[in-house]
Order: C-alpha cells, then sequence, then structure tokens
C-alpha cells in the first residue's frame, strides 16, 4: 500500500507540475497567442491528461471532487458545440472550441490534482516566480526603454510601455494580477519563517513594479480592486489593521509620488477622457457601440463564435479603420458571440461559482481569536486567488483576457486550484469513481484531444507559415510557397485567400513581366476568399482592385460596390473607390466617395481632397463644353 501511495504521489505531482508548467511557458512564449505558440502549452496539457488518467485508474481509493461549478461549464460546452456547427465560418469557431476545451480540461486537472497542501503550495511558489521573472524583464524594458520584444519590434501605440514578452501590455499586466494577489496574500496569511515572508514581499513589490511599468490603466484598476478586496478581507483581523494602515498609507504615498514624477504614468491619465489624445480612454467606447448594435441584430444566439471580427466591417465607425479582433471587454464579447443563451448560462456559471466559493469561506480559516498566531496557506491561496480573481474579472471590461491563451490558462489554474479547497466545505462533493463512470471519463479526455489536437496542431503548422511569409516577404519565390503553404493546411480560413491574394496583387502592380499571371491567380484566389467569408470588405477591395488592374472594370465595378456596402465606415474602400469612378469616367460617383470619405475623417486624410478637385474640374470642364 506503501508503495501504490508513493506512485500515486509521483503522479499527483506530475500532473500538477505540468499543468503549472503548461501556464508559464505560455506567458514565455509571447502569451501563446500565435497558434505556433500555444501548441506547446496545449502539449504540456495533453500529457498532464494523460497522467492524471493513469492516476485515475492506478488508485482504486481515489475520489473525484464533484463541485456544482461542473454542469454550467458542460452546458456551455454543449452549447459552443452547437453554435459552431451552425457557424457561418467554421474556422474561427473551431479554434475558439477547441481553446475553450483545452481550458476546461485545465480547471479539471487543477481541481483534481491541486489538493494536497504541498502540491499547493509549490505550485503557488513556481506562479509567483514566473511572474517576478516577467515583472522583472519589464522593469529592465523600462530602464532601457526598449520597443522591442525579444527582437520584435512592437506596435508604435506601445512606446514607451513596457509588456516584457507579451507584444500588449495590458495582458501582462492582466497576467500579474492573480500572482501579485497571491504573492501578496501568502506573505501576510501563509505559513512560513521570516525568510519566506521576506521573499513573498520583495516578489509583490517586484510584480507591483511589473503591472507599473505597462502604464495599463484597466491593469491599474484590477490592480487596485485586488488589493482593497484583500485588505477589507484582512482587516477583519485586529492583528493585521496595524500593518495593513500602515502599508495602504505607503502604498498610496509611493503611487503618488509616481504619477507627479513620471511624465509618462501621469500623461496615461490626464488624457483619459480626452478624446484627441494618444491616450484617450474613448477608444473602447469606440469598438463596443458597434458590438451593441452587431449583438441586437442577432440577440438570441448571438453571430458565433469568434465571428465578432468577421461582421466587424459591416458596423465599423470611421474612428476604427483596423480590424479589432475582438470587443475590448470579455463580457460583450460573450454577448456578442454567443447571444443571450450563451450570455444565461455564462452569468449561471459565474453566480455558481461565486455561490461555491463563498459558500466555503468558513472552512478556509480559523477563528479570528487566533488568526494571528499561526499563518496557514490555505487560507492565504483561498483570499489571494478570489481576490486575484475578482481584480482580473475587472480588467477584462476593458480588455479580451480571456482570449490570450497564457492569460486564460492562469485563470483556468487558480480558479482550478480555489475550487480544489472546497473539498474542506463539504463531504457531498466527493464521489468514488466506479468503473463506468471512469471509462466515461477516460473516453471524453482522449475524445477532446483526439478532435481537439489536430485543430491546434494544423493552426500551430498554418500560423508558422504565415509568420514565415510575412518575414520573407522580400524573398518572393518564399513568400508565396509560405502563403500557399498555410492556404494548403486551413482552406476553410478565409483570411490566408486574402494573404495570398492581396499578396499576389501587390506583386503583380510591382511590374514584374509575369504580372498577369500573378494577378489572374489573385483574382481567382480572392474571389474563392470571398466566397467563404462574404462579410470581408478588403477582400472585396482588393479583387475589385485586381479586376481593375486586369482592364475588367465591370467586374471591378461590381467589387468596389460590394467593398463599399459591406466596408461600413471605411476610408481606404471609400478612396480608393473615389479613384476607381474617377479614372472610369464617374466625377460625379467620385466626389460623392470623396465627400463622404471626408465627412467620415478630415485630419490627414488629405486622398479624397485631391479626388474631389480633379473631379471638380472635369465636370466643370464637360459643362462648358456642353455650353459651347
Amino acid at each position: 500500500m506503501a508503495a501504490a501511495t508513493s506512485f500515486d504521489d509521483v503522479l499527483e505531482w506530475a500532473t500538477a507540475s505540468l499543468a503549472i508548467a503548461s501556464v508559464a511557458v505560455a506567458a514565455c512564449l509571447f502569451g501563446a497567442f500565435d497558434s505556433a505558440y500555444y501548441m506547446f502549452s496545449a502539449g504540456l496539457i495533453a500529457l498532464a491528461s494523460a497522467v492524471w488518467l493513469v492516476r485515475l485508474w492506478t488508485n482504486s481509493q481515489q475520489r473525484l471532487l464533484l463541485l456544482p461549478i461542473v454542469w454550467p461549464l458542460l452546458l456551455f460546452l454543449g452549447y459552443a458545440i452547437y453554435r459552431h456547427q451552425h457557424s457561418e465560418i467554421p474556422y474561427f469557431s473551431r479554434i475558439e472550441l477547441a481553446q475553450t476545451v483545452v481550458f476546461a480540461l485545465l480547471g479539471c486537472l487543477t481541481v483534481q490534482n491541486l489538493q494536497r497542501q504541498s502540491v499547493l503550495k509549490w505550485g503557488t511558489a513556481a506562479l509567483v516566480s514566473v511572474g517576478v521573472l516577467l515583472s522583472a524583464v519589464a522593469i529592465f524594458q523600462c530602464i532601457r526603454q526598449s520597443d522591442t520584444v525579444f527582437g520584435a519590434t512592437k506596435s508604435i501605440i506601445y512606446r514607451h510601455r513596457f509588456g516584457a514578452t507579451f507584444m500588449n501590455p495590458n495582458h501582462l499586466a492582466g497576467f500579474l494580477i492573480p500572482i501579485l494577489s497571491l504573492s501578496l496574500s501568502h506573505l501576510l496569511l501563509g505559513r512560513g519563517g521570516p525568510k519566506t515572508r521576506i521573499l513573498y514581499g520583495y516578489a509583490s513589490v517586484v510584480i507591483l513594479g511589473g503591472i507599473g511599468v505597462t502604464m495599463s490603466r484597466a491593469g491599474w484598476a484590477g490592480a487596485a480592486v485586488t488589493i482593497l478586496c484583500l485588505g477589507l478581507w484582512l482587516a477583519r483581523r485586529p492583528a493585521l489593521r496595524l500593518p495593513l494602515a500602515v502599508g495602504a498609507v505607503v502604498l498610496v504615498g509611493a503611487v503618488s509620488f509616481v504619477l507627479s514624477n513620471t511624465k509618462g504614468a501621469g500623461a496615461r491619465l490626464d488624457g483619459l477622457l480626452d478624446k484627441g489624445s494618444k491616450n484617450s480612454g474613448y477608444s473602447r467606447p469606440w469598438i463596443w457601440e458597434p458590438a451593441w448594435r452587431m449583438w441586437n441584430d442577432h440577440e438570441l444566439l448571438g453571430v458565433g463564435a469568434g465571428q465578432f471580427d468577421v461582421h466587424f466591417p459591416e458596423y465599423r465607425p470611421s474612428v476604427i479603420q483596423t480590424a479589432p479582433e475582438f470587443v475590448h471587454n470579455e463580457y460583450l464579447n460573450i454577448l456578442v458571440d454567443y447571444g443571450a443563451v450563451g450570455a444565461v448560462i455564462a452569468l449561471g456559471g459565474l453566480v455558481v461559482a461565486i455561490w461555491t466559493v463563498a459558500s466555503g469561506s468558513k472552512h478556509m480559516e480559523r477563528g479570528l481569536s487566533d488568526l494571528g498566531t499561526r499563518g496557514s496557506n490555505r487560507t492565504a491561496f483561498y483570499v489571494g486567488a478570489w481576490a486575484g480573481l475578482s481584480g482580473f474579472a475587472v480588467q477584462c471590461i476593458f480588455e479580451f483576457d480571456l482570449h490570450i491563451p497564457a492569460l486564460a490558462l492562469e485563470v483556468a489554474l487558480v480558479a482550478g486550484g480555489l475550487f480544489s479547497l472546497m473539498r474542506y466545505a463539504s463531504e457531498r462533493y466527493w464521489i468514488r469513481p466506479h468503473w463506468a463512470l471512469r471509462i466515461a471519463i477516460t473516453g471524453a479526455v482522449i475524445g477532446a484531444w483526439w478532435w481537439t489536437g489536430p485543430v491546434v496542431l494544423r493552426a500551430a503548422a498554418e500560423n508558422r507559415r504565415i509568420l514565415d511569409g510575412t518575414k520573407g516577404v522580400k524573398l518572393r519565390d518564399v513568400y508565396l510557397s509560405n502563403l500557399r503553404s498555410a492556404l494548403a493546411i486551413e482552406p476553410g480560413n478565409p483570411n490566408n485567400y486574402y494573404l495570398l491574394g492581396e499578396g499576389l496583387r501587390q506583386l503583380s502592380w510591382d511590374g514584374d513581366e509575369n504580372w498577369r499571371d500573378y494577378a489572374g491567380e489573385a483574382a481567382e484566389v480572392l474571389k474563392k476568399g470571398t466566397d467563404i467569408n462574404p462579410h470581408d470588405s478588403r477582400m472585396w477591395l482588393s479583387l475589385a482592385l485586381t479586376a481593375g488592374w486586369l482592364g475588367d472594370t465591370n467586374s471591378a465595378s461590381r467589387y468596389f460596390d460590394e467593398a463599399s456596402r459591406r466596408g461600413g465606415e471605411d476610408l481606404t474602400i471609400a478612396n480608393h473607390h473615389s479613384w476607381f469612378r474617377l479614372q472610369n469616367g464617374d466625377p460625379a460617383r467620385a466626389i460623392e466617395l470623396a465627400r463622404q470619405s471626408t465627412n467620415w475623417f478630415i485630419w490627414g486624410n488629405w486622398q479624397p481632397v485631391y479626388y474631389i478637385s480633379q473631379a471638380q474640374a472635369i465636370l466643370d470642364k464637360q459643362a462648358t463644353n456642353k455650353n459651347q
């Protein structure tokens, strides 16, 4: 029995270690936002699933923790599968569904394998270590004022903001919020000697610094809510009130000093309500408004998982000329993608989760009389986890954190660890799995990976080809070869048709001797792309430009009209369409389109002004000739 128990301990530690490693790897590999990097974390979770299945069958005494949150989770997964089967563009919903399944598996693995306090203790230490490492890298980037992330140049909109391995600093802030909470709670509540507390103290300071240099206002708000939640909960303890008061004064003073003496931080707050400032906070509402209109047109079932960006062009306001990808509000994103039905299921799951955690609070700590004399890692994790997740939930009002794999995996891990503590709340959550249940669980896990694995691997291979293709944009043969390979791997991804078709069009416009062959292939590829995704206005634009270049003005005219109809207030489409009408003898229509463009946006939008002057000159000349 001792040997069997020892073997089971090894399996438990291995499963937990692989689960934690999946989060660490995702965070270090640029948040695993690219499928080529996400594959590694998914592989670790697949391996952890296999180890857990071995544990499930080799330990006859094992009990499973079956919490109420399982039922809304399964209901949402079932609904997501249904919506995927009826999705307009299955590729995007398939990717999102595969990620949702992986996140759910990680949460279940954590609930069942982070139950031993020693495992939870070292898992927390590992997570805090990752947070300290990333924070130190971000602070180092700040000191050097680096505009690159490990050699890759970050977007100009993130200059003087630092995200360590994350291209978007907001996502580093979101990743650090739960870790900051766990570090602070273990500093104040955890069991350990002075050295342990000193380490957690230093870790908390470094992580706070990491959140600070991201310049993420939503991250600052989330961290503030986390600290406030911790403070209010800890203030019930008489022994901690004085340290909390001193800490609050020091923290407020430090934050005030930084804001008043750091130009960048002060500007981020000062420009929040200034629409004309680069630090304006109005960019989020500018995305939320069309998202709300999109939901109003698809209230019950939504547009489908991963379909927001597909439909966005038709709702585009002039102030948003790029593809936002997501709603930048996780709650509204769920409403848009899954409709009222999905939102109700998600809300029900949230209510069940809060009720489960709240109902177990009295079992997570000793009586208040002796709280000041002895620490508890169980209490520390409980308080740190729910406070950190609360702060993370606040940031999700302004970000799409759950669509970044590293952050979603972290939430699954922390929430799973929190739910695993509910075993102390009631014996009714425990079940001993009989052979039929073990078979069902085994079949479900294997079936999930049987479907999810190929999706993840194909997406990784496709993404790697795209990354290699864009890097070799000046090497024509390499560029085309990689993009064709990506299209062959995922012919259901309309973006691949656009990348290849637009690349061929641009090569054709370069005037190469094979320009007609490039243009012909571009037209063929882009037409297939519009068949898969007729909502892509930029695809219609590229197709129109290609047809015009080939001299097929009738087709080009139809494609331009389609691009304008589907593009919303898209300046690029309006300007190109005006240019096309001007070149093809329709100056009145050219003026109409150009004026529409200038009405949408005038600053720096000089092209339509020029088209108006040219078209008006043509009309004046025609009028003069007619009078003569």
